[in-house]
């Protein structure tokens, strides 16, 4: 792993440098290897088991988060579609033109 974190640091230094003097072309390869220091904190969560619990928690917890975001979703569809309805018919004038008004369900969100 030592390697690999010095290679991550070195490509990010001569990428830094590069783009700070304004000719980065041809160079962006280097950028991809930040994200590589991503890999670098999965090796905190494989050591230590405190951390590999949160991280296990935090993943069962996705679908219900997914469950709530997608029913709020639906709650805010249900009303633009209400406020469709009822307002669709307003003229244009002070504050309703044709960015702002409810003539279509999307103009309504």
């Amino acid at each position: 792993w030592n390697l690999f974190d010095s290679f991550v640091v070195i490509a990010s230094i001569i990428d830094m440098i590069l783009s700070a003097g304004g000719g980065a072309t041809g160079l962006q390869a280097l950028r991809v290897l930040r994200i590589m220091r991503v890999v670098r904190a999965l090796r905190l969560v494989r050591r230590n088991p405190r951390l590999k619990i949160i991280i296990s928690t935090l993943g069962a917890s996705v679908p219900g988060i997914l469950s709530i975001l997608l029913f709020m979703l639906l709650y805010i569809f249900l009303c633009a579609k209400i406020a469709n309805q009822f307002f669709s018919g307003i003229k244009h004038g002070y504050r309703i033109n044709r960015h702002n008004n409810f003539e279509t369900t999307w103009d309504s969100l």
